[in-house]
């Protein structure tokens, strides 16, 4: 008896391509198009072969597939959880935009530290980036600009915000098994780990590190938000898009179109004026974006490990993007387990 026909969203010439690029991983790319949430690329590595799964898999492939570092049954789009780094920076400049603390003229010192609650917070950029505006902020991804930034919104405000982007919610995609990732506040950690929350931790959760966890698949979608102003549901199926109201699990925040020209600027410039994302800058092609380079462990923790077990600890590379830069066609998010710098290894394979 034949069964309903199944058209999928998905691109093939576009999932072979960042399958390709992501080689063996361990990574993901996530692509759609934020008109109508026709998800374009949906690449998981390391994968498996569905044929095993046809007849009969046997208990040594079984074992295999279960006992590999890697994890290839995990759809990693929409099941690996792990620290945004500095694509967070997007939700950080949008959070402060919204509430005033700054705008396109504020400008912050960046000397490569900062001295906050009695601890030393590092730039990337041991030298420093000295005098720089949020544009500059985000193209050369200056992190003492966003630890201060920080510190005046509060832990509170950035949850907030990070909610309204869609981070530590649902996306109501047409697959089973999405992770919510989290989002930290005040009160998840009281009730959660009876600790109250530390003034210092919120420093961390500015630059997208500490307690926070997403999914590529938010950080897209989040990045869609910022590119569009627009949050349509993101599915797989061909023509069934959940956009009724009593299906959509999302609903599309209203910010000002002024600030979120701000951050689009900004990351245009991180991608074709010399920033962290020049990597992926395509030749008369307009794109934007943001890198990411999220540690997994502490500096110090670091230090005591062997060169051979500090390779298992890399840093994740991130980047989140969309092209082209007036009206997005397509929004890109890629990150690369233990790839190192963003915008060394991300950006390209966007």
């Amino acid at each position: 008896v034949r069964g309903d026909d199944l058209t999928l969203t998905i691109d093939l010439d576009l999932q072979e391509e960042a399958e390709s690029q992501l080689g063996d991983g361990p990574g993901a790319v996530i692509a759609f198009d934020p008109h109508t949430g026709e998800i374009l690329v949906m690449a998981s590595r390391p994968s498996f072969d569905p044929n095993q799964f046809a007849l009969r898999i046997t208990q040594e492939e079984w074992a295999q597939l279960l006992e590999h570092s890697d994890t290839p049954l995990q759809n990693r789009t929409l099941q690996s959880t792990s620290s945004p780094g500095s694509t967070f920076k997007i939700v950080m400049a949008l959070a402060g935009l919204e509430k005033g603390i700054i705008d396109s003229k504020t400008s912050v010192y960046c000397g490569g530290s900062v001295d906050l609650y009695g601890n030393r917070f590092h730039c990337w950029k041991s030298g420093g980036h000295g005098h720089v505006t949020l544009r500059e902020a985000i193209q050369h991804s200056c992190n003492v600009y966003f630890y201060l930034l920080g510190q005046q919104l509060g832990v509170q405000e950035i949850a907030s915000f990070s909610r309204r982007l869609g981070l530590g919610e649902s996306m109501g995609i047409d697959l089973l098994g999405e992770a919510l990732g989290l989002v930290p506040s005040e009160e998840w950690k009281r009730e959660v780990r009876g600790e109250p929350w530390y003034a210092g931790e919120t420093i961390s959760l500015s630059i997208g590190q500490g307690l926070l966890l997403v999914t590529p698949a938010q950080m897209a979608r989040a990045v869609g938000i910022v590119a569009t102003g627009k949050a349509p549901n993101l599915h797989l199926v061909k023509g069934e898009s959940p956009d009724t109201p009593e299906q959509r699990l999302f609903s599309t925040p209203d910010f000002s179109a002024e600030n979120l020209e701000l951050i689009r600027d900004a990351m245009w410039s991180s991608v074709n004026e010399g920033g962290t994302g020049q990597a992926a800058q395509v030749a008369n092609f307009e794109v934007a974006g943001k890198t990411g380079t999220a540690q997994t462990i502490s500096l110090a923790t670091r230090e005591r490990l062997s060169d051979e077990e500090a390779e298992q600890f890399e840093s994740n590379a991130w980047f989140v993007g969309f092209a082209p830069r007036e009206d997005p066609e397509i929004i890109v998010t890629v990150m690369v387990q233990r790839g190192g710098s963003g915008g060394s290894a991300a950006a390209p394979i966007a």
